[in-house]
């Protein structure tokens, strides 16, 4: 990244931006975070299939993945990933605040942060932030 950070840049066949591969590949959290130095603007491209980082990230902890015809789509062995995506579940749902984040849950909640960060920093050519122009927000509220 230090000697070609114009690859952060790069799209594959399939549209996917290297961060979009590391977060599909659940690369650690200094891994993301220097990929959002380099190339903020990362966090908000989509692939071909019209996925961001953000709801591949989210969908990696609380969904099993499906295909077109319904049938689930699992690189690991099948019963244990739905095993892993129930207790991810069951941990989001007894957290009653960011003090109760502990673990691969404070972790994953750690790198929704920095991508969701990286959605929101880069305005637009009149200023607004993509979550006042999300919001309808007039461009003197900023």
């Amino acid at each position: 990244m230090t000697i070609y950070p114009e690859a952060l840049m790069q799209q594959n066949a399939q549209g996917e931006t290297p961060l979009i591969l590391a977060v599909s590949l659940n690369a650690s959290v200094l891994v993301l975070q220097e990929m959002l130095y380099r190339y903020l603007r990362a966090a908000r491209i989509s692939d071909l299939g019209g996925f961001y980082p953000v709801p591949l990230l989210w969908n990696s902890w609380v969904n099993v993945h499906k295909g077109a015809k319904g049938q689930l789509v699992l690189s690991d062995g099948e019963a244990e990933v739905i095993e892993i995506v129930k207790r991810n579940r069951i941990q989001m749902k007894s957290v009653s605040g960011k003090g109760d984040l502990e673990g691969d849950l404070a972790i994953w909640w750690h790198k929704m942060e920095m991508l969701e960060a990286g959605q929101y920093k880069e305005a637009n050519k009149e200023g607004n932030l993509p979550f006042h122009v999300a919001a309808g927000a007039p461009p003197y509220i900023r």
